[in-house]
């Protein structure tokens, strides 16, 4: 699957997306890059088709957190924290 660089995070244990759940919450998950030309980056493992990548995440989100979607393109799509 192909997706923005934007959706990369670099963590210790390597590179992670965040999708969001059909509940509204973030999980990260743990991917290989495949290809990386700059802009776009192929995952080689990590995503399953369907889910919901989040592109520049707020460094405030953490695992398990529910956020609202607030704009969807494809696959790709923006995330705020929800109010707590």
């Amino acid at each position: 699957m192909e997706v923005p660089a934007a959706a990369l995070m670099f963590r210790t244990r390597g590179p992670v997306v965040a999708v969001v759940d059909k509940g509204g919450r973030v999980r990260f998950d743990a991917v290989t890059i495949a290809r990386d030309d700059g802009t776009k980056v192929e995952l080689g493992s990590g995503i399953e088709p369907g889910d919901r990548i989040v592109l520049n995440i707020s460094n405030q989100i953490t695992n398990g957190e529910k956020v609202a979607v607030t704009e969807q393109d494809g696959g790709v799509v923006r995330a705020a924290l929800r109010e707590r």
